[in-house]
C-alpha cells in the first residue's frame, strides 16, 4: 500500500537487515481478509477511518467525487456500517488488533 512506512530490525553487525511488519499493513490486510475490500477500497477506507477530508482524498487519489461515493458506498456494505462514524469505530477496533499482533499495544 502506497505511504506504508516499513521498519527494520537491525541484528548483530554485519547481519541481513529484516523487515520489520508494522500495525498499518497488518490493518490493510485485516480489513481486505474479513471484509473482501479491494486494494483501492481499503486505502480510501484507511483514509476515512483516519478521518481525512473527502476533498482531500478525491484530490490525492485523482479521482471524481462520484466515485469517491460509490467506492464509500461499496466499504459501508461489506463492512456493514451506516455511517463514516461506525467505520471509523471499527477501524479503530481493528487497528487495537492489529497492534496487539506485533506487540504494540
Amino acid at each position: 500500500m502506497e505511504g506504508t512506512v516499513i521498519a527494520y530490525r537491525r541484528g548483530n553487525p554485519g547481519d541481513e537487515e529484516v523487515p520489520t511488519p508494522r500495525p498499518e499493513s497488518e490493518l490493510a490486510q485485516l480489513l481486505r481478509e474479513k471484509y473482501g475490500l479491494t486494494n483501492k477500497e481499503t486505502e480510501i477506507a484507511i483514509r476515512l477511518i483516519q478521518n481525512e477530508r473527502q476533498a482531500a482524498v478525491v484530490e490525492e487519489l485523482n479521482i471524481s467525487q462520484n466515485t469517491l461515493k460509490t467506492h464509500r458506498r461499496r466499504i459501508y456494505e461489506k463492512l456493514g456500517v451506516l455511517r463514516q462514524i461506525d467505520l471509523v469505530a471499527e477501524g479503530h477496533r481493528l487497528w487495537t488488533q492489529a497492534r496487539k499482533n506485533y506487540g504494540q499495544g
